[in-house]
């Protein structure tokens, strides 16, 4: 048996066992055990959905259990972090009811070692618990540390999951240690893809238009989303760009271009509102007349083994409220529609044509007005 939690009434669940005429009360208490969160809006959550680049705020809290018949007792928060995210930093260590935090180096250690999966392993070890800690038996101790979501995450899919578990002395007579259930939470990211054609219908065999330009950009934000390219694309491959991680400036473009099979995906997007902006058509193409809206909503049941459902919707006029378009598999059919385009003119297109055929018209008019009042 391990400690157990401290009892404010005294009464302990009690289990008897009959060995031959020796009768043997053991006292059975609670064992300790986790609660992992993650922050959402100021509120502990099992799943949250984040960009990549994010970062998120983790809490581990236990109680501390009563550890009288112990002469020392070891008491380890063990946080196992996925490939998906990386470590920041512990940003407090408090006990429930008392003023000033935990010291590091003084109260507990932190130590980090990264596993052959890529897995970050975080261990916050308490020192000389039983002494600094056996009067507070019965309150809660929480662990509030950062992590933030990198280009490694799992786009959709059963998120990135996390667990949690306490290291605890679970003999009073040796130095042995139990381990409690792993608590879990997720972290979600989404994507879509944006689908580049040309023609009447869209189906398998349309045409598909390579040297598209799009900028993404979160609505209410004046600045475009930074990506990284992963995948340049090609006749038979989408191009893959994913967001850029916070301070990465290496490779990034705000530029996301279309490939000769005419897909790219967008990878590492939180749920919200974007709007996706053609800033350039490809040659012999007329740009779209305005910017498309794009919702992202996914959404989980928070078990581990459960894919997310996401719902990508959008509109071709980038309406603040309305999404009217489902995009079927998360794939957003875009058409474009040739055009004359004038050498020169900078990409003006058929409005150009336009407007140097109306003045030539008019010069025409005011020539042959000219000659009949002559």
């Amino acid at each position: 048996p391990g400690a157990t939690l401290a009892n404010t009434s005294g009464q302990y669940a009690t289990l008897v066992s009959v060995d031959s005429t020796n009768v043997n009360a053991n006292i059975k208490g609670s064992l300790p055990t986790v609660d992992k969160k993650v922050q959402v809006n100021g509120n502990g959550a099992d799943t949250a959905d984040a960009k990549i680049g994010d970062t998120l705020t983790f809490t581990l809290t236990s109680t501390i259990p009563d550890m009288s018949a112990y002469d020392t007792y070891t008491f380890n928060f063990k946080d196992t972090l996925s490939k998906g995210l990386t470590y920041g930093d512990i940003t407090s260590v408090t006990v429930e009811g008392v003023d000033a935090p935990l010291v590091k180096d003084t109260d507990y250690t932190v130590t980090t070692t990264t596993a052959a999966a890529g897995n970050t392993l975080l261990t916050v070890g308490m020192t000389d618990f039983k002494n600094k800690q056996q009067t507070n038996a019965g309150k809660k101790i929480t662990v509030t540390y950062t992590a933030t979501l990198n280009e490694n995450a799992v786009v959709g899919g059963a998120g990135n999951v996390n667990s949690a578990t306490i290291q605890y002395s679970n003999d009073p007579s040796s130095t042995g240690t139990g381990e409690s259930e792993p608590d879990k939470v997720r972290v979600f990211t989404y994507g879509f893809t944006v689908d580049k054609y040309t023609g009447d219908n869209y189906n398998d065999a349309a045409t598909r238009l390579a040297g598209a330009e799009f900028t993404l950009t979160a609505k209410g934000d004046t600045s475009a989303i930074k990506f990284v390219q992963v995948n340049a694309g090609s006749a038979t491959e989408d191009a893959v760009y994913r967001v850029a991680k916070a301070g990465e400036t290496a490779g990034t473009t705000t530029t996301i271009t279309t490939p000769a099979n005419g897909k790219v995906v967008f990878q590492g997007l939180k749920n919200g509102e974007y709007t996706l902006t053609e800033t350039k058509a490809p040659a012999g193409y007329n740009k779209l007349a305005s910017a498309i809206g794009v919702k992202v909503n996914g959404s989980n049941d928070g078990t581990d083994t459960t894919n997310a459902t996401v719902n990508i919707t959008y509109n071709n006029d980038n309406n603040d409220t309305t999404y009217d378009q489902t995009a079927s598999n998360g794939v957003i059919p875009v058409q474009n529609k040739s055009g004359a385009i004038l050498p020169g003119t900078g990409g003006m297109g058929t409005i150009a044509f336009t407007v140097i055929g109306v003045l030539v018209i008019a010069l025409g008019v005011a020539w042959t007005l000219k000659r009949k009042n002559a």
